[in-house]
């Protein structure tokens, strides 16, 4: 029996090549493209607060300075 972890995700990236180390971003911005929370939120149907609460510690941040 496994254990069940509820803080791992799974994002499908169609047919794209993706190799290991490949800088992947899930929120925030990246060259002319940016995901941000009010997006994420509308797709599960709850509030952008509730998504950025919902990432644990155990989620890697890296901060820029902008």
């Amino acid at each position: 029996m496994g254990n069940v972890c509820m803080d791992q995700t799974m994002a499908n990236i169609g047919t794209a090549e993706i190799y290991n180390g490949t800088e992947v971003v899930l929120l925030g911005k990246s060259g002319m493209h940016e995901i941000i929370a009010n997006y994420l939120a509308d797709l599960y149907g709850g509030s952008p607060y509730e998504l950025l609460t919902s990432i644990s510690n155990r989620v890697h941040r890296q901060y820029l300075k902008t």
